[in-house]
């Protein structure tokens, strides 16, 4: 003989309870009942909103708690193959990990990578077919807003990987942005994807690391897809309690690095100070060369570096404060910039001629003045359309055209 258990709704038990105390009172229900039904089930589903994580998705499909697992991955560009080698790997051993598929662009070093290793590659966007075949997705540099319903039909919902300390610098480009600000730190977050927004969901994990000084944005990206690929790893042993114990990002601190353009490059040297010249330098250089005018020509200079030699040198690395936004001392209206506080560095204007250019024939050294007085140094330039050219020969070329009373860059 068999039993079956059968356990009531939520609603059915509040509902006898009802009839129940409304017996016991003696008290009429029957016309208000189906106002009471009504308003129980508008109760019951705030309830259940209160009580369910709502960074977490909300798959028919029962979430595994034991590995192994099937992982949907979501990337491009070399970020995302150093995330996507140590997945690869970790497969192979046949523990951990019992699928990993690959959403991605035809030609690009992900999907040459997948096919080199026989993984199976969908084209977005996956329908329901492939993603019941899954447990979490982990996004990485895509570049694409995961829509709701992909989010949702994922028993761990989506991961997403972030070069940055989350909530700053949130946006396509994270890395360039902390360099280009200055900034001391910086990393990587590993975070619940929710629908609607870029970089927004409970943080799982983070790592810090420095900025080194003269590290330029390819060297950081590179060094942080490292770390990124060991953070995943370190998720990946332990989903579950990972996504359970995501904390939601703090609404102070929240910073945006938009997509790097070409509008970026061009120096205004009555703005920027030295240092921030060559933190713009260090951060776009790889996409875009910095540009400036002469006598209305256009200007790429290349190989920018700080001139150490300056008497203001220290003084204006002890003042500058690295914490202000790059979009608002890129479009400030005052001359010197909100980074430079001209107070406190006591510079004789008499003395500072942001633009200007001096030039040491001997040691072939070119130099530019800055909006606090120091000095950047260029090793080589570009006029209009024609060749990359030495220092020298642009000082045969064109300063010693002009006055050396009209040597400036503009």
């Amino acid at each position: 003989m068999s039993c079956k258990l059968v356990v009531p709704s939520v609603k059915y038990v509040v509902f006898s309870y009802y009839l129940v105390v409304a017996g016991c009172r003696n008290i009429s229900f029957s016309s208000n009942i189906n106002k009471f039904i009504n308003s129980l089930d508008k109760n019951y589903k705030f309830k259940s909103h209160i009580f369910n994580n709502s960074s977490l998705n909300f798959s028919t499909r029962k979430r595994p708690e034991e590995p192994p697992w099937k992982i949907l991955f979501f990337g491009t560009d070399n970020f995302s193959l150093a995330c996507l080698q140590p997945l690869n790997a970790k497969l192979n051993t046949g523990t951990l990990m019992s699928g990993l598929g690959v959403i991605t662009s035809v030609g690009s070093v992900v999907h040459k990578f997948a096919e080199s290793e026989k993984l199976p590659i969908y084209s977005w966007p996956p329908d329901d077919n492939i993603l019941n075949n899954y447990d979490l997705g982990i996004v990485v540099s895509y570049g694409k807003l995961i829509p709701e319903n992909i989010i949702n039909a994922l028993p761990f919902g989506v991961l997403n990987v972030h070069a940055s300390l989350l909530p700053r610098w949130r946006g396509a480009a994270p890395i360039s942005y902390a360099i280009l600000n200055g900034d001391a730190e910086t990393g990587v977050t590993i975070m619940l994807i929710k629908p609607h927004k870029f970089d927004v969901g409970d943080t799982v994990r983070q790592y810090r690391c420095a900025i080194l000084p003269n590290e330029t944005t390819p060297e950081l990206s590179n060094r942080l897809a490292h770390h990124a690929g060991l953070l995943l790893m370190e998720c990946i042993r332990d989903i579950p309690r990972c996504i359970d114990m995501a904390v939601p990002q703090p609404n102070e601190g929240v910073t945006y690095a938009p997509k790097v353009t070409g509008k970026l490059s061009t120096v205004d040297w009555k703005k920027l100070s030295a240092k921030q010249v060559y933190d713009l330098h260090r951060a776009i250089s790889h996409k875009y060369i910095l540009s400036t005018t002469w006598f209305d020509k256009p200007v790429r200079l290349y190989n920018i570096e700080m001139d150490h030699q300056s008497p203001l040198h220290k003084k204006v690395l002890s003042n500058v404060s690295s914490h202000k936004s790059a979009l608002k001392f890129l479009n400030s209206s005052d001359p010197l910039g909100p980074n430079i506080d001209e107070n406190k560095l006591n510079i004789n204007n008499k003395d500072v001629s942001p633009g200007k250019i001096s030039y040491n024939r001997n040691k072939q050294i070119l130099k530019i003045q800055c909006a606090d007085g120091n000095w950047v140094m260029c090793n080589n330039l570009k006029v209009s359309n024609g060749r990359i050219m030495s220092n020298h020969d642009f000082y045969n070329g064109f300063l010693t055209k002009k006055d050396q009373t009209d040597w400036f860059f503009e």
